[in-house]
């Protein structure tokens, strides 16, 4: 298998209500369509990458076959991301997340109010998918990678793009 335990994919999916809603706000604020949606490896089998990732259903963690991720590599629909910070416990730090219910409310604050509503946060009683691996990160790195810090933003307010831009990850493509 290609990649390894810690690394970040950020997709470009521009599908569906949610797609498209990002989408439209990265060209707002970052000019660009950039990422849609993040999630980690946190596990690596014979032919599966384990990824935890917040989505509709709440933060999960799923096999995801090797050929359909480095596929979707190849294709420029995700990018992989390494921590420039050493990570541990990956896998552990995200069972701790799971089950956590999807922040719904989360999207459309950001949308509507962006900034304004910085003031806004409801730690990690839900996540959205950037806030969600953000957050492992930040665990996983003994509290060494901030994106809080880098961005001047709580972490629900961290965005796919946001992890894209930062300085404390090194993307591949």
């Amino acid at each position: 298998m290609k990649y390894k335990v810690g690394q970040i994919l950020n997709f470009k999916w521009y599908d569906g209500l949610f797609g498209k809603a990002i989408r439209y706000y990265n060209n707002l604020i970052y000019k660009e369509d950039g990422f849609t949606h993040t999630a980690i490896i946190i596990d690596v089998k014979d032919e599966f990458y384990v990824i935890a990732e917040a989505i509709g259903s709440g933060f999960t963690i799923s096999d995801y076959e090797g050929w359909w991720v480095e596929g979707k590599v190849k294709e420029g629909k995700i990018s992989v991301g390494t921590a420039k910070k050493d990570l541990v416990a990956v896998k552990s730090l995200a069972e701790k997340y799971k089950g956590t219910r999807y922040g719904y409310l989360w999207l459309p604050l950001i949308f509507i109010f962006g900034k304004k509503a910085l003031w806004i946060t409801d730690g990690t009683k839900s996540l959205i998918c950037s806030e969600a691996i953000a957050r492992l990160l930040y665990d996983a790195s003994d509290r060494q990678i901030d994106f809080s810090k880098e961005f001047k933003k709580p972490y629900d307010f961290i965005t796919p793009q946001d992890l894209y831009i930062s300085k404390q990850i090194k993307w591949e493509n």
